[in-house]
């Protein structure tokens, strides 16, 4: 934990799951997103050794730290096990629904996964958007996370072999739940700015 619970701030947290049978890793973060010039890094757990319902049960107590706030992470997979633990057995609610049929979590098929990694891109280059990132894990996964040429429409980024990519992807998560047709289903946008091409983002959350 970097940074704890202030009631005058406003937080999200993003999460990634692992199988935890000691290889990828489940991750979860706490981010301050009051003022996107500022996106803080507050808190990270990770573990590659945990189980779905384990994980579940550190989740909630983790995040009521910050007072429950929304949740976003994969459905794929173990995914979707993992969060009807979240629902089912430890009653958190506060969870993205970006699914189909607006289920809860995001179900993160190609186009998915290739317009979050894009618009991620566009934040980390974009004047007005700024970010305080902690973990040196996520930092070096970014040097290992490339462009994988596809016969489809869609760009797909991936690890390296041998790599690990799930720091990277529950950053990701993050980005992806604060476009601008997205957070304004969850939190209120105070303030906005206007980019040098002329698109508006959001600034101030509440």
């Amino acid at each position: 934990m970097w940074h704890e619970f202030d009631p005058q701030r406003t937080y999200v947290a993003s999460g990634d799951v692992g199988e935890g049978g000691g290889g990828d890793y489940s991750v979860l973060y706490v981010w301050d997103i009051t003022d996107l010039r500022n996106i803080t890094m507050c808190l990270k757990f990770e573990s590659n050794k945990i189980s779905l319902t384990e994980f579940a049960y550190v989740t909630t107590k983790i995040l009521a730290l910050y007072n429950n706030p929304y949740y976003i992470c994969e459905k794929n997979g173990v995914g979707s096990g993992y969060i009807d633990s979240l629902r089912i057995t430890y009653n958190y609610q506060k969870i993205v629904q970006e699914a189909k049929n607006n289920e809860f979590g995001v179900f993160s098929h190609v186009s998915v996964k290739s317009k979050s990694c894009l618009w991620t891109r566009d934040m980390m280059t974009t004047d007005g958007f700024g970010f305080k990132i902690y973990d040196k894990d996520l930092i070096d996964e970014f040097s290992t996370f490339v462009k994988k040429e596809t016969k489809g429409t869609y760009l797909s980024y991936t690890a390296l072999a041998g790599a690990h990519d799930d720091h990277i992807m529950a950053f990701i998560w993050l980005c992806y739940i604060l476009q601008s047709e997205i957070i304004e289903r969850y939190y209120l946008v105070c303030e906005t700015f206007q980019s040098s091409l002329g698109n508006i983002y959001p600034r101030t959350i509440q």
